[in-house]
């Protein structure tokens, strides 16, 4: 009996393994894999360096002399990588209350200069703006600041400075402080 049942399992199972090792050879077949999607839009602006949160504090006589404080260390830096056009917009908001006066947002001038594409081949970093490659003032309406409408750019840089002016007769003693914000868009 033990014969009679190992004898058709053994050949149920010969016949198993040469059905599928004789597929096996005669057909090749192949798997697929699909590899690809949407790349997305990407615009990022990026704001570093170390900045002027304490400009105001290094004003002198002889600046209100001037009736301006400037800098020229570049102490900020825009970055900015897009796969696509772009543009950069700048405002900024009216400084804070100072015994009931608000130095407006316009004595605020900023300037953009020293353009750097940070990897060669991968863009061209675009135009900055003339109105701003000297001092100009800000507004608390957005004004284009730096834009590439040809391509995009991975990783260009540019430096800003700021010049606030200066009224002895308005501009009191006090924490004066405003916002400036930098804005990344389709041109």
């Amino acid at each position: 009996m033990k014969d009679t049942l190992y004898n058709p399992l053994v050949i149920l199972v010969i016949i198993a393994l040469m059905t599928t090792t004789a597929w096996a050879d005669e057909t090749d077949i192949d798997d697929f894999q699909y590899v690809g999607g949407t790349i997305p839009i990407i615009r990022i602006v990026e704001v570093s360096g170390s900045g002027y949160a304490d400009f105001f504090s290094t004003i002198t006589a002889e600046d209100y002399t001037a009736g301006f404080k400037s800098t020229d260390e570049g102490a900020t830096t825009l970055t900015v990588t897009a796969n696509t056009e772009w543009k950069i917009l700048v405002k900024s908001t009216p400084f804070t209350p100072i015994e009931g006066y608000v130095k407006p947002a316009e004595e605020l001038h900023l300037k953009i200069k020293n353009k750097t594409v940070v990897h060669e081949g991968e863009g061209d970093g675009g135009t900055l703006s003339a109105v701003f490659t000297n001092f100009a003032p800000l507004s608390d309406t957005p004004q284009v600041l730096w834009s590439n409408t040809s391509t995009g750019d991975n990783g260009c840089t540019a430096d800003i400075d700021f010049k606030v002016l200066l009224n002895a007769a308005k501009d009191i003693p006090g924490v004066y402080t405003t916002t400036v914000t930098y804005t990344v868009s389709a041109p």
